[in-house]
């Protein structure tokens, strides 16, 4: 991974510049910011995460599972008749429904967290970079990664100037 940083004073100018960038098609870009500015999801065009579906859809499936788990063991596989209750009786499937659905979830959501980010990341260009600790702290930055096809670094470089990045300079091998 390779590209152009470039550094902003302010996260308006930040959000100025990834506007203006998207409108030249530009698609690879990363922001790093030490905290959330409003827009920049939009402007980066970024879509809703999956996790919460997946989250859903395991919870669901944990449910089922310990519905026809309990149901077979109780009304088929092993009838026991305690009290006169009924052999598939609802409210006493509720504890474990609970704890199936929380824990299908809880291990789907943690699992899908890793795919959906990629993770593990053991390192990054961005990490390597001697200024990248200040973007937790005072600093706004833009990466422009050099794979993207509309990536021409003279003109980048140009634009990022017009649109009031401090420091551009070349990340990366």
């Amino acid at each position: 991974m390779k590209g152009l940083l470039a550094h902003f004073g302010e996260p308006n100018y930040l959000l100025d510049a990834v506007k203006s960038l998207r409108g030249l098609g530009l698609k690879k870009m990363e922001v790093y910011s030490p905290y959330p500015i409003h827009g920049i999801d939009e402007a980066l065009a970024v879509s809703r995460s999956k996790v919460p579906w997946i989250s859903l859809i395991s919870g669901l499936c944990g449910f089922g599972a310990a519905l026809l788990m309990q149901g077979w063991m109780n009304a088929v596989d092993y009838k026991l008749n305690i009290g006169g209750k009924p052999f598939f009786s609802g409210p006493a499937f509720v504890p474990i429904m609970f704890e199936l659905t929380v824990l299908f979830s809880g291990l789907a959501t943690f699992i899908g967290l890793f795919a959906v980010c990629g993770l593990p990341k053991y390192s990054s260009v961005f990490e390597k970079d001697h200024r990248a600790h200040k973007s937790t702290d005072d600093e706004f930055m833009l990466f422009i990664d050099a794979d993207d096809p509309h990536f021409n670094e003279n003109t980048l470089k140009q634009k990022l100037e017009k649109l009031k990045g401090i420091e551009i300079r070349w990340i990366g091998k």
